[in-house]
């Protein structure tokens, strides 16, 4: 059951990198002002690979013990 769950974890990591490598795309690094609403977007992103990568770690460790 673990492992299913920290399978399903995975792949949406990989969603997640899909989605941020998307907005950064449409992000124009060449204008002096960037939206905020793609910083909040990339800040989000981030903040919930942060928490799946933690959640991950937590049922791998709780597995090995």
């Amino acid at each position: 059951m673990k492992v299913r769950i920290i399978n399903r974890l995975k792949v949406n990591k990989k969603r997640l990198l899909r989605l941020y490598k998307i907005v950064k795309k449409e992000i124009d690094i060449d204008t002096e002002m960037i939206d905020s609403t793609s910083l909040e977007m990339l800040k989000i992103i981030s903040k919930i690979d942060e928490e799946l990568t933690d959640i991950i770690y937590l049922i791998l460790d709780d597995k090995n013990s």
